[in-house]
């Protein structure tokens, strides 16, 4: 069964609130849906980490770790290798649960805060 259009007013109106079907999305000269491939291109599940779990004796050590290397200046190519891989050591972290242990947010805050800062601030970084 079809649903039903709403009618504001009277049963004789012609300005329906919600149309039955919405617009065919914007296609591309291939074809295909241009909304769905750029979908596909921000989900793609090959480019997120791997989640990294660690128990609370291990989470100073890593956030340390992380804070020290975007800490570093950008002296050379090598260097922003290290930035990114960082940030996608720091994403693979807070996905394996970091952040449900106790403690994460005052550490985070005492060892990220600064680093983080720099690198949004960094206007060149394509590592956030």
């Amino acid at each position: 069964r079809a649903p039903s259009m709403a009618v504001m007013g009277s049963s004789s109106s012609n300005f329906p609130l919600m149309a039955a079907n919405p617009p065919p999305a914007p296609t591309t000269p291939s074809g295909v849906s241009s909304v769905r491939k750029a979908r596909a291109e921000r989900t793609d599940a090959s480019q997120l980490p791997a989640p990294i779990e660690c128990t609370v004796e291990e989470m100073a050590p890593q956030l340390k770790e992380v804070g020290r290397t975007l800490r570093q200046p950008v002296r050379h190519e090598r260097s922003w290798e290290e930035r990114l891989l960082a940030m996608r050591k720091l994403h693979a972290l807070l996905l394996g649960g970091i952040a449900r242990h106790a403690g994460f947010c005052r550490l985070a805050n005492a060892e990220l805060t600064q680093p983080l800062a720099m690198q949004l601030a960094d206007n060149r970084s394509k590592c956030v």
